[in-house]
């Protein structure tokens, strides 16, 4: 259905990765070109022209439900839901008039958050573009533009919650700072909830950066106080859905889908190979100063992949929405894999090559079989 409309929909967004990846090697500083992607990626959000029965469509018919709510019926219905800022967010766009601005907007500001990542890396260790290159090549081949522009919510909420984390663990930024940044995560989907949990509990207990014990202490109290107070009831609606959907997955009637599994099992077999090929090298030569915001950062993604892998198995739909969540911290991970310092030309040059032709994998998967091969413009 709709084949040579879809054929030409995967062909543009394909070709502009291609242009976008090569093009960034070459040009002077990274914020300009990135702005001008992710525009062309909002461009490409509003022209989006959703299949019947998909999720935007349906997304859109309640995104009409919200906008007819008065402002007191909207705050009702936000102190019943596990994701307020979600019923919020449809509101105020649905308010705007026209429906493809959901796409568009969505597609903005979950690109502005994942791009923001490579800016502040950039700016603040000057890695070499190819690197940036190799990397956004294989976030955008994982495919999950439609996830961005068809399901909204998801890759909006990890794309925020992704960027705190960088900012906070790799960064050293404040905890209490970016640490609202991943509460409006988590109360936009119930994965942004788990994502927040999960990183509260690496922040808390696994995390060997040097933040001072008190204060860690301190951070982590104020914000559970304020979380238990506050959001007790969001949190045991979350923990409700996610009881949905595990039933779902006993029952075999959760969601699956085999060549999203297999981009998902992608990802994190990268993830594995990079994580054992950094603590071999790191033993091998016997490496005791290595930056300690690196090493914290390599402990969070081998942290988060474990979880991954082992939650795919158990229930897929939750694992494979805290997949995209790896995808998009992979973008400073991967960079930071083939700037080390450890690593010999020769050993970047194999991992270069590695990442590479999983990430032609990746995207010939993603346009031929994943959801990216639904996309089609008006």
């Amino acid at each position: 259905m709709f084949l040579i409309q879809r054929l030409i929909g995967v062909s543009i967004y394909a070709f502009c990765i291609l242009i976008f990846c090569t093009a960034i090697k070459k040009i002077k500083g990274v914020n300009i070109h990135l702005n001008i992607y992710c525009i062309i990626l909002a461009a490409m959000g509003f022209f989006y022209v959703p299949l019947s029965g998909s999720d935007l469509g349906r997304i859109q018919l309640a995104m009409h439900s919200y906008a007819n709510l008065s402002f007191n019926e909207l705050i009702n219905l936000m102190s019943q839901t596990s994701s307020p800022l979600t019923s919020l967010y449809y509101y105020i766009i649905g308010n705007l008039g026209d429906d493809r601005l959901l796409p568009c907007i969505s597609a903005f500001i979950t690109y502005s958050f994942c791009f923001g990542i490579i800016k502040s890396l950039y700016k603040c260790k000057h890695v070499y573009k190819n690197y940036i290159a190799i990397s956004l090549f294989f976030f955008m081949s994982r495919g999950l533009f439609m996830m961005t522009i068809a399901n909204i919510k998801t890759m909006l909420c990890l794309s925020i919650i992704a960027f705190a984390i960088f900012k906070i663990s790799f960064e050293k930024k404040s905890f209490i700072k970016y640490s609202v940044l991943l509460i409006i995560g988590a109360l936009i989907h119930n994965v942004g909830m788990l994502a927040t949990l999960l990183y509260f509990i690496f922040y808390a207990f696994m995390n060997k950066a040097n933040t001072n014990k008190i204060v860690k202490f301190i951070q982590i109290t104020f914000i559970a106080l304020l979380g238990i107070y506050y959001g007790k009831n969001y949190f045991l609606l979350a923990i409700e859905k996610g009881g949905n959907y595990l039933e779902a997955s006993r029952n075999f009637t959760g969601y699956f889908y085999i060549w999203e599994f297999i981009l998902t099992l992608i990802v994190l077999i990268v993830n594995l190979y990079c994580i054992i090929l950094f603590f071999r090298i790191k033993k091998k030569n016997n490496v005791i100063t290595l930056d300690k915001s690196l090493l914290n950062f390599v402990r969070l993604i081998m942290y988060f992949t474990v979880l991954d892998i082992a939650l795919i198995f158990i229930e897929f739909n939750s694992g494979f929405r805290l997949s995209l969540l790896i995808s998009i911290i992979d973008i400073p991970f991967i960079i930071e894999m083939l700037n080390c310092n450890m690593f010999s030309s020769k050993i970047k040059k194999r991992l270069k090559l590695f990442i590479l032709c999983c990430s032609f994998l990746m995207l010939f998967i993603s346009c031929s079989r994943g959801d990216l091969c639904s996309l089609k413009f008006s």
